[in-house]
């Protein structure tokens, strides 16, 4: 409904400036509904700027990242490598990997 109504009111010779304010106005609306909650940002900004957290969720995902990698290394499994080594989940992945989808070396 929004672009529409852009389109006529353009449509109709408004001047230059009217036209970039419009815009301006469209963008931001559309950036204000994409962005963060102010909640979420301070938590964010809360747990980054805080060692007391960080420390600890870095240690978390780095000891998950690395046990992942080993064993998908091992087991010859380079697309899991590559996803495992690019994609960041706090050790979600790396968990769902270790769980679920590693081969098993023991069955030959």
């Amino acid at each position: 409904m929004l672009l529409s109504l852009s389109k006529r009111i353009l449509a109709k010779g408004l001047c230059e400036v009217k036209k970039k304010l419009l815009l301006f106005f469209m963008i931001k609306s559309i950036w204000s509904n994409l962005s963060l909650s102010k909640q979420k940002m301070t938590l964010l900004q809360t747990i980054l700027y805080d060692p007391k957290l960080l420390i600890p969720i870095v240690i978390w995902s780095l000891i998950w990242k690395g046990l992942s990698l080993w064993k998908c290394g091992r087991n010859n499994q380079p697309r899991w490598f590559v996803a495992l080594l690019i994609i960041n989940t706090l050790g979600i992945l790396e968990i769902i990997y270790l769980q679920w989808f590693q081969k098993n070396r023991n069955k030959k």
